[in-house]
């Protein structure tokens, strides 16, 4: 699961995954546009954002879903994010194996205690950027 849109930010990152046969999902960012005033002047401006907005929770219930669905032996969770290490244990409850990849030294030490594997992106740094994965 990732945000689209990113531009170059990630764009190579996905096409690498994707290269090696991860599924991807990605979601779509959200607009926020907010009115600030000059408190000197009194001009009003809008000020727009695109943030990401529900990708952790849509994460958590789509990688359940397919797990209750057998669409994968193997779930391999793209985040050192220690807000997900519940989802390694019910994940495995299902008969799944959990790997978790991650950018070093982004591992949060309740993902490390719960998953069957460990991917270390860093390991693969200069594959990763390598520039057939870019659009040029």
């Amino acid at each position: 699961f990732g945000v689209e849109g990113e531009g170059m930010r990630f764009e190579g990152f996905y096409n690498f995954l994707r290269h090696h046969n991860f599924k991807l999902e990605l979601s779509s960012q959200v607009t926020r546009i907010s009115t600030t005033k000059c408190p000197k002047c009194g001009y009003e401006y809008k000020i727009e954002k695109r943030i990401e907005k529900g990708v952790d929770n849509l994460l958590i219930v789509r990688m359940l879903e397919h797990a209750k669905q057998n669409a994968f032996d193997i779930a391999t969770l793209v985040s050192g994010d220690g807000d997900f290490a519940g989802l390694v244990k019910p994940v495995m409850d299902l008969g799944k194996k959990a790997e978790v990849a991650f950018f070093r030294p982004s591992l949060a030490q309740s993902l490390r205690e719960g998953a069957d594997s460990f991917l270390d992106f860093c390991e693969y740094k200069d594959r990763i950027m390598d520039t057939k994965y870019f659009k040029k």
